[in-house]
């Protein structure tokens, strides 16, 4: 059972022979149904979600698909689920910032509630399987409780995005995050296994620069803007909307990156990377040797020549 909405910004008008829906001004959309073509079924359900702004509709009914269509062309909206919320994690020093935001919609814990710096240590190290096992346990446990999993950091808290990636795939939740770096902004929508992850993703990114991510890392006071900050959390305010309707991030597997220097932005694919620790996979090692062994054979057959 979901309760559909009509979505703010929708006008309805409703004749004899039609029922019209519309939204936008510039950037227009508008649907035409014909009641004579509609099922009898749909047409008294519509007026009836004309009049009342909400509807609840089984899944098992026949006119189910044609209220989830007309979600998916942007004319109606899905209730939240009261059951299930986001969960947002904040780096501590962004936490007093972003709290106040969000009302009750959404979760919201700074990175120490949520982790440890004795977790993160756990999950980078990957030392002591026991322990790991424990700590993902208590938090698959803790993380059934909500639908999405977001996080808000600094690039400079590497051991927080890294500990927080390695416990999205332990516990095999889909999650985004962005991050924060010289007035860039990075956000992406991580499924681990079928996108590259933030390990990926800091590889791509550091491939475009000599030498390893910690030569860039300068530890400073907190100098995020309350402009970059708005941008990412409207950002997860609309990706909590989206995922509601359509089931599925926009970003899922893609990087947005916005420089708010120049304005320019770039929207790009998060690509599992082979040599990367967290996706690395016994496939991914024969892959990395098999193309070492091609190499090593066309090494030898260029010098036979």
């Amino acid at each position: 059972m979901k309760n559909f909405d009509i979505r703010i910004g929708t006008q309805t008008f409703d004749n004899d022979t039609e029922i019209i829906l519309k939204r936008g001004v510039i950037h227009k959309n508008e649907l035409v149904i014909n009641k004579e073509e509609s099922s009898k079924e749909f047409v008294s359900t519509f007026k009836e979600l004309i009049k009342k702004k909400t509807i609840a509709i089984s899944s098992e009914d026949a006119i189910y698909n044609d209220f989830e269509t007309l979600t998916k062309f942007g004319f109606l909206t899905i209730s939240k689920n009261q059951t299930l919320k986001p969960l947002l994690v904040v780096e501590d020093a962004l936490f007093d910032d972003m709290k106040s935001y969000f009302q009750e919609e959404i979760e919201i814990l700074s990175s120490s509630e949520f982790l440890l710096k004795k977790d993160i240590r756990l999950l980078t190290e990957n030392k002591d399987i026991l322990q790991l096992t424990k700590l993902v346990d208590e938090k698959k446990e803790f993380l059934k409780n909500y639908n999405y999993i977001y996080l808000i950091t600094n690039i400079p808290n590497i051991s927080l995005l890294r500990g927080f990636n390695k416990l999205m795939k332990e516990t095999n939740c889909i999650n985004t995050i962005a991050f924060f770096d010289n007035e860039n902004v990075f956000v992406t929508c991580i499924e681990h296994g079928e996108t590259g992850c933030y390990e990926c993703l800091e590889q791509q990114i550091l491939s475009h620069f000599d030498g390893v991510v910690t030569d860039y890392l300068v530890q400073s006071e907190n100098n995020v803007s309350t402009a970059e900050l708005m941008f990412v959390l409207s950002i997860i305010k609309k990706e909590i909307e989206n995922t509601s309707i359509y089931g599925q991030s926009s970003l899922l597997g893609n990087l947005l990156h916005f420089n708010f220097n120049n304005y320019e932005y770039t929207f790009n694919t998060n690509r599992i990377q082979s040599c990367c620790s967290t996706c690395a996979t016994f496939n991914n090692i024969l892959f990395e040797e098999q193309n070492i062994r091609s190499v090593n054979i066309l090494k030898e057959l260029m010098s036979s020549d």
